[in-house]
């Protein structure tokens, strides 16, 4: 009777320990609710990362151009008056139609002794090679490279609408590549056309790369953010697991106590 007593009495005791326990700790969560969290809790991660995914699709969709139909453009026309191209005018005309194959610039030719112009300062010759390529009312990233040899001038062109990669290069950087052949003491004609060839390419190549570049960098940027959220879960996760506190305590060494260094006292025999 006395253990029978003693057991329900341990029994009684236990259950009041547990029953203080879940009133000393408002909101403490139940095995149901403890799983229902937990399933918010994953949900709700799911749904980030979801909508990160989305985010980063958006990015690629508007910063990755799309390739769309173009408008039929008539094939580049050569004219040279004074034979200047030679026999090279065939390997030429086979370059220009290439370039309009491969980058959808339409380049014509315009090679004379001389443009007929009272002045032959640059705004003249400007205005005179655009109103020429207007005339022909190309379609957009049509250019006109124009070449006096007896004025010793040269001008490029550029329709109107044509892409903002082509327009803005035209007064700097293609200029510059058409003419540095024609400033020798022997002007080079077909090199002149051939490094305005390259000096477009280039242009179109440069243009083109530019969203992978943004979009590569967006990526890595995504992907070490990624990264780091995750260890930072992963540390709190073990954190909560007792994972550090418990392989602390297994491979702490126990200190040895210190004895005191002081001279012992002599004893003296009695």
């Amino acid at each position: 009777m006395k253990r029978m007593n003693f057991g329900r009495h341990l029994s009684q005791h236990t259950c009041n320990v547990e029953n203080w326990r879940e009133a000393s700790l408002p909101g403490a969560l139940s095995g149901p609710d403890v799983r229902e969290a937990v399933v918010r809790r994953d949900t709700t991660r799911a749904r980030r990362l979801v909508a990160i995914l989305l985010a980063v699709l958006v990015v690629m969709a508007v910063i990755v151009p799309v390739p769309s139909a173009q408008a039929a453009v008539s094939k580049p026309q050569i004219t040279d008056t004074q034979n200047l191209l030679g026999a090279q005018g065939s390997a030429i005309q086979e370059k220009v139609d290439a370039l309009q194959k491969d980058t959808g610039v339409t380049l014509n030719l315009l090679f004379v002794d001389s443009f007929n112009l009272k002045k032959l300062d640059k705004t003249t010759i400007s205005k005179w090679v655009n109103a020429r390529l207007d005339f022909t009312k190309p379609a957009k990233n049509t250019l006109l490279l124009a070449v006096a040899s007896q004025d010793g001038q040269m001008a490029l062109a550029v329709s109107k609408g044509s892409d903002s990669w082509l327009a803005s290069q035209v007064d700097t950087t293609l200029s510059d590549a058409a003419a540095a052949p024609l400033a020798r003491k022997n002007p080079n004609w077909t090199g002149s056309v051939t490094a305005l060839i390259a000096a477009v390419r280039q242009a179109k190549a440069d243009h083109d790369a530019l969203p992978w570049k943004i979009a590569g960098g967006i990526a890595i940027a995504l992907v070490v953010v990624g990264l780091v959220v995750g260890l930072v879960f992963l540390i709190r996760h073990l954190r909560r697991k007792g994972f550090f506190t418990s392989h602390a305590g297994r491979h702490a060494v126990a200190k040895p106590e210190k004895k005191p260094h002081g001279r012992k006292k002599p004893t003296h025999a009695a």
